[in-house]
Parts: structure tokens; sequence; C-alpha cells
């Protein structure tokens, strides 16, 4: 059982009048604290808890940053991350705490370990203000008992199931759409054994002009993977999909393929930066619902795919792009390329830019049907149709300014239409 920290700030209570005395000290004075969350922190709720820090809205007014970093770990929760960096008179202290969260844990439960975290990080900061006095730290005791380790019955396989279904109407017109999906993972630091699958059910209708018009659509399919890391750099797996998409035409694709990847940072850095690269060979066996624009009601595609992963998580923002070339070993000119991108920036106090999105040239689709399809089918969705190009993008500026110190937590009339 994990040794757990517990912090007690009693001061929180009656630290008030501290403040009074000399309020020309940086020493006696509330440390303003900036959290720095690409995901969800619940702010509010540490705003509440760590109400002896000013919670500053910019970093460049924090006497301290905490990066917080969440990433799915092998359980099915998360792993948080929290990287403390000092600022004004605490230039020099550095720190990273982690903690893991189960699949089943409620918000309150994450909450909780999240503050319990925060507050672990913080003493040494305090530790170095007039405030350590008022600290007071409790180490929890274990029983010889505790202090074994267990054995993990399920051999560390994580099973997720989940159902799910929307059902939506008006008076000329309603939907239905399901949308299942079960994995199985076994996560360890050497090895990645993985199994997903899922099935989707689209279904629509509309009246117009008193014409009834409907269109459905089904895809299931099964990806299957291992790999095994063999550096704190390389490693190696085996990758095996198979699907199944009316929208595409497609009966059954089955794709088995060996991979290999070189990360240029060391893999026990992946929260906070990855550049990875990796290259797969295989093959891909098709058949047709319709028969093809091609003539063909079946395939044997020999392929191989290169990719390049680059994923930093800084003070100054993040960025995520991913980049994927593919092409046919039997026929070069059927090849795609494509680029998915999202950066945030934090460009000054209170400005920061938010690029996001994704284009692809698409040189490939070989499951295109002969016949061209009911025109309310295209209209609704429910049919691919011939491109050479696909593009999505999304550009955002947020600039807030103001008062920089404000912890106050007020709900009254939030979320009230």
């Amino acid at each position: 059982m994990e040794q757990k920290l517990l912090v007690v700030f009693i001061f929180l209570f009656g630290g008030h009048s501290l403040w009074a005395q000399t309020p020309d000290s940086s020493k006696t004075e509330p440390p303003k604290l900036f959290l720095n969350c690409p995901g969800n922190c619940f702010q509010d709720f540490v705003k509440t808890e760590l109400s002896l820090f000013d919670i500053v809205r910019d970093q460049a007014q924090a006497d301290i940053q905490v990066l917080v970093i969440d990433a799915d770990n092998a359980g099915g929760g998360k792993l948080y991350t929290l990287t403390f960096i000092g600022q004004n008179h605490f230039q020099e202290l550095q720190d990273t705490l982690t903690f893991s969260t189960k699949a089943s844990d409620t918000e309150a439960i994450i909450q909780k370990q999240l503050i319990q975290k925060l507050k672990q990080g913080l003493i040494r900061y305090l530790a170095r203000t007039d405030l350590a006095d008022e600290i007071t730290l409790e180490f929890k005791k274990r029983t010889p008992e505790e202090a074994m380790v267990a054995q993990d019955k399920w051999n560390y396989w994580v099973f997720t199931p989940n159902i799910s279904g929307t059902f939506q109407g008006e008076s000329n017109s309603k939907s239905m759409s399901l949308d299942n999906s079960f994995s199985a993972k076994r996560i360890t630091n050497k090895a990645r054994a993985s199994l997903d699958g899922y099935f989707n059910y689209d279904n629509k209708k509309f009246k117009v002009n008193e014409k009834d018009v409907a269109v459905g659509y089904t895809s299931y399919g099964l990806d299957a993977r291992y790999v095994k890391s063999f550096t704190e750099h390389w490693s190696s797996g085996l990758i095996y999909s198979f699907y199944h998409s009316v929208y595409e035409n497609i009966r059954t694709s089955q794709r088995l393929a060996p991979a290999l990847e070189y990360n240029l940072f060391p893999y026990s850095e992946n929260i906070r930066r990855q550049f990875r690269l990796a290259y797969q060979i295989g093959y891909n066996r098709v058949s047709f619902l319709e028969e093809t624009v091609y003539n063909r009601t079946r395939q044997l595609i020999p392929y191989h795919k290169f990719s390049v992963v680059v994923d930093y998580t800084q003070t100054w923002g993040n960025v995520n792009t991913v980049l994927n070339a593919s092409t046919f070993l039997n026929d070069f000119q059927r090849n795609r390329l494509s680029l998915d991108n999202q950066l945030t920036i934090r460009v000054a106090e209170g400005l920061s830019v938010t690029l996001s999105g994704s284009v692809s040239l698409i040189n490939d689709q070989i499951s295109l049907a002969k016949a061209t399809g009911e025109e309310d089918v295209i209209l609704l969705g429910g049919r691919q149709l011939p491109t050479k190009f696909f593009y999505y993008s999304q550009v955002g500026i947020s600039y807030t300014f103001g008062s920089t110190n404000n912890s106050v937590v007020n709900v009254r009339l939030n979320q009230i239409d």
C-alpha cells in the first residue's frame, strides 16, 4: 500500500491576521499560484481547498506554477503528473509528483487525490516562508500486512465494455444511434497488449413534402496489437485490424502488419514530450459489398506506412502533431498523406492562441461503388463520395485582462438558462 502523506494546513482558519502584520514582506504574503492545465484540474475546487494561496490567471504573475497533465493509464483511469515550477524568490525550486486513478473513481475521489498531491508539492515552497511554523505534517503508519505486495489476480488485464445509445425526434424527423465498444488491455513498462472492438449503427428518418426519406448504415470492427519495448527508445510490435462499413462499401477488411518504432526521447518522458517515428509493412485483404468503379469485388493489397508523432506539453502551451504517409506496394500511385495538428500557445500575459486542423491528400479510394446510389442517401451522408482531398481547420484567440488576483468561487445562478 502506497505511503500517504497527510498535510494539515492549520493556518487556513486563522492565518489572515498574518498578512496584516507585515504586508510588505514577500515571506508572509500568500504565495501566488498558477494552475497550468491542458485538461481538467477542477479549478473551482482547488481555489476553495487552497484558499491560502492567491490563484492568479496568468503564469507571469505567479510565484509557483503547477503544470498538470493527465494521460490514460493501464487500469482504464488516468495518470496525473504535477510539475511544480518555482518563480520569483522560489526560482530554484522544481519538483514532479504523480498519482493514478481508477476507471471507477468518481470525480470526488479524483479531486481529493489531486488536492493531496498539490499540498504535498507546495510544502517545499511554504517551508521557505514565515508560514512554515503553521504547518503540521503527519505520516500514516502501515501494518505489516499492508506493507506486503498483493498478487494481481487479473495479471494486469483491464476490460472495459461500453454500451450507449442516442435517440432524438421532432415532428418531421427522428434519428437513432447505437455505439457499442469493448476493450481489453494489458500494459506494463516493457509491453502493451490491446484488443478493441466496436459496433455502430445510425438511422435517420425525415418527412419532406409528405415524402418519407430514410438512411441507415452500420459499421463494426476489431483492432488487436502487441508491442514490446527493448530499449528506452526502440519498440516493435504486430498490428491486426478487421472492419466492416456500409458507408465505405466494405464487406470485410483485414489488415496485418509488423511495426517498428523509435522515440527520440526516452519513453519514460512520454507525459511531457514525444517524438516518435514508426514504420509498418503488411497487407490488407478487402472484399466489397458492391462492385467497385474498378470492377472489383475483392482485392489483396500489400502496403507500407510511415508515421511521425510529436507531442509536447510545456509551460508555454502544448502541441500535438501526427503525420501519416502510406502507399500500395503494388501500385505507388495509390497513396495517402495526412497531417493532424493541434497547437495551443500562451503568447503573452492573458493572450492565448489555439490552432487545430487536419488535411489529407487522398489517392487510395479503392472501395467506391460503381452504382451511384440514391440521391437521398448521398445527401444524408449515407454513402462515400470520391474525393482527392479532405481538410478541417479551426482558429481561436482568447484574451483575458483585468484583476490577476481572484481566488473566489461563486456559482450563484450559474448554468441556468
